[in-house]
């Protein structure tokens, strides 16, 4: 079964940069409902049809002509218009057929023709009601030019002119205000300062009448907390910089072993100012006035500085054998773990010789001392935050891997941000979806990366091992260049892509902080796989018109209710296979709320891949044979949950240092000795209702070297595991 496949997050974000309304509607004429429209109408149109050239529109802006392909009937020419225009989006329908699609309002620059058709829809000539509703409308819908030129018309009463001109003002001020405040947290701080005085100018006239005084005052109070804040942080940022300044000035020229270390440590400097023990760092700067430093000054400087920023969350200043100790074992721990096979022995027992470094130290050294590449250069006429297109590596059986990302505008190398993961639709590219996540993944300061998938062009998701390893080998690659935070990866996808997220998702459900599927659903194996969304919190997003993607959502909330495993599910009533962008800034705002725990007390899932599945702390090791198979991703079934066929294994960490474990399908176990989680020593395992016997050397396998060679075995520097067990299941 192939899916039908908007491709409209692409085409509306290009939309909204090109600044052309009729692209905009281009966008909506591939968002059009899974079923097929009823045999009364003139046109049966095959979802999705292929444009065949750009729209015309009509020189009074009441529709345009559009020429696209339909797989049923050929050639045509459609006639679309805006059909109705609400508080929050606006309607286009085609001529001759009951195909609709619902976008959210576009932006000020992109509004005149949805205007046009409000005042249509209001009736022309406009009387003093009406031209007031326009102005009303234009007001909360954020079109802010048009409203002031509307409330310059002769029809508007005095009165209700000035009402009317209180709120104008009071939505400008209140939309540079927000701006402000978003340019504000990603350390724009001149444009924001620009912008708030702006809202100042705005919130000094007070209102008429004054039923608005307070939201007034309110504007005004915000308006004057965040100028506080503001020039505190302007005045921390400019001490910062001073001091880096007069850092480097003093270092310049050095030679030898320091050199190197300098080279290594400046770069953490270089970035805003860190917000680990961020006070503490403030009263330092403010104490020390100290305009120039001589050599040793500057170098210890380098060093405090640089531990507080890469360290201060996770370290005091008195938890390392010293500085110097403690930066020559970062290095030596990062030499060990990105070592080849052939030098990584003499690295590890470098490691292993050092001393006064606590395991506490050891665990920080791991998760922060990685150094990562500074981003990649732009190119003529690029932003410095791209989009960068970058080829990651690729063995001789595997497809290419080709993505794009994207860095907000604070991006450094020694600040671990979050990552988004887009994948784009059959008919979509890896640049669509990159636009479309992009401005609110962004304005959040997090990366975003759209994989390009060559493998579902034309044929939609399969689900097979090449489409999925194409997913985590962007998100190794991504790991691999950019300061990532491991525990905030973020997989979305629209169409097909949302097809690749429940797939990927459900079969590796501990590489990800969350997942979104936007008119997709669980198929094939994934479906299957539904206990698993214990360890992936889930967002799912469709319409009643796409009936094959909502008649599945709809089965998995109902197992998901028996299960008692919690997600969220929105379902747009009379809408079809479409993007529902009006619902990102939602996601955006729930998705920031997530983070993969380090350890979880409690592991449930299933699989049919026992050689390889391991998630958080338990590992399946072998199956026992059975005759019912799991279904392959290439079988597109229904749902149909038999878990019968599969492995289980559910684990629960108790107090007083009990695991409780429960397997099925399985004939071994292994467990991971979380840091944090349990007591490596002498834990008191309980496996299928038995007390399993430990190993009578357990205790001596859970070392700082297994920590180390668990770290490099699976890549994942944010879990930490102190040594495994493994356990026959019994009989």
């Amino acid at each position: 079964m192939r899916h039908p496949d908007p491709c409209a997050g692409a085409a509306l974000a290009r939309a909204f940069q090109a600044g052309a309304l009729a692209v905009l509607a281009a966008a909506a004429g591939v968002l059009a409902a899974a079923e097929p429209p009823p045999a009364s109408n003139l046109k049966h149109l095959t979802v999705p049809f292929k444009p065949l050239s750009a729209p015309v529109w009509a020189p009074d802006g009441s529709h345009y002509t559009w020429e696209v392909e339909d797989a049923a009937l050929g050639r045509l020419t459609l006639t679309v218009r805006i059909a109705r225009v609400g508080e929050a989006t606006f309607t286009v329908a085609a001529d001759g057929t009951d195909w609709e699609a619902a976008f959210p309002l576009p932006p000020e620059t992109h509004a005149g023709a949805v205007l046009r058709a409000k005042k249509k829809e209001l009736g022309e000539p406009l009387n003093a009601k009406t031209a007031e509703a326009l102005v009303r409308f234009c007001i909360a819908a954020g079109y802010l030019r048009y409203a002031e030129a509307e409330l310059a018309g002769p029809d508007i009463p005095e009165a209700a002119r000035k009402q009317l001109a209180a709120q104008l003002r009071q939505k400008r001020a209140r939309s540079a205000l927000e701006a402000a405040r978003e340019l504000a947290c990603t350390g724009q701080f001149e444009e924001a300062g620009r912008l708030l005085a702006e809202a100042a100018a705005l919130a000094a006239e007070p209102p008429e009448p004054a039923a608005d005084a307070e939201r007034w005052k309110t504007l005004v109070k915000e308006s004057e907390e965040l100028q506080v804040q503001l020039s505190a942080e302007v005045q921390a940022r400019r001490a910062w910089q001073e001091r880096v300044q007069a850092i480097r000035a003093a270092l310049e020229g050095a030679q030898g072993a320091e050199s190197a270390l300098i080279e290594r440590l400046l770069p953490d400097l270089e970035g805003p100012l860190p917000g680990a023990r961020r006070r503490a760092i403030l009263e330092r700067l403010h104490a020390d006035q100290r305009a120039r430093l001589n050599y040793s000054q500057a170098l210890d400087a380098l060093k405090e500085l640089s531990f507080a920023v890469r360290y201060g969350e996770e370290l005091r200043g008195d938890e390392h054998p010293g500085l110097d100790a403690f930066f020559a074992a970062e290095s030596l721990v990062n030499v060990y773990l990105e070592a080849p096979a052939v030098t990584a022995s003499a690295a590890l027992e470098k490691v292993l010789a050092l001393r006064g470094l606590s395991d506490q130290a050891l665990a920080a050294l791991i998760r922060r001392g990685r150094r990562v590449p500074p981003p990649p250069a732009p190119a003529g006429g690029q932003l410095p935050q791209g989009p960068f297109a970058l080829r990651g590596p690729t063995a001789d059986h595997e497809v290419a891997l080709d993505y794009l990302v994207m860095l907000p505008t604070d991006y450094h190398p020694s600040r671990n941000r979050p990552l988004l993961i887009a994948l784009h639709g059959t008919q979509a590219d890896a640049k669509g979806a990159l636009q479309f996540w992009a401005p609110e993944a962004l304005k959040r300061g997090w990366l975003v990366a759209a994989p390009e998938c060559p493998i579902g062009k034309g044929r939609g998701y399969l689900g097979t091992p090449e489409e999925r390893a194409l997913v985590l080998r962007a998100l190794d690659d991504c790991l691999r260049r950019f300061a990532v935070d491991a525990n905030r990866v973020y997989l979305t996808g629209h169409s097909m892509g949302a097809y690749a997220v429940w797939d990927v998702a459900l079969t590796y459900p501990d590489r990800f902080a969350a997942a979104v599927a936007i008119a997709g659903c669980a198929n094939g194996i994934s479906a299957n796989y539904l206990p698993n969304l214990l360890q992936v919190p889930f967002y799912a997003v469709g319409g009643t018109k796409d009936e094959a993607v909502t008649k599945v959502n709809r089965l998995v909330r109902e197992e998901l209710a028996k299960l008692k495993l919690p997600w969220t599910y929105a379902e747009f009533f009379g809408r079809g296979h479409e993007t529902f962008a009006e619902e990102i800034p939602k996601i955006c705002a729930w998705l920031d709320g997530q983070a993969r725990p380090r350890a979880p007390a409690r592991v449930d899932f299933v699989s049919g891949d026992v050689e390889t599945s391991r998630v958080q702390w338990l590992s399946m090791l072998s199956a026992e044979p059975h005759r019912d198979t799991p279904a392959t991703g290439s079988d597109r079934l229904p749902l149909a949950i038999r878990l019968g066929g599969l492995a289980r294994l559910t684990g629960v960490a108790k107090p007083g240092n009990v695991v409780e474990i429960q397997a099925r399908n399985l004939r071994g176990v292994r467990i991971w000795l979380a840091e944090g989680l349990f007591d490596p020593v002498r834990p008191q395992v309980s496996l299928n209702g038995k007390l399993a016997n430990l190993p009578a050397d357990a205790a001596a396998s859970f070392s700082r070297k297994r920590l180390l060679e668990l770290v490099r075995q699976t890549g994942d520097r944010e879990r930490l595991y102190w040594g495994t067990l493994d356990l026959p299941v019994p009989k």
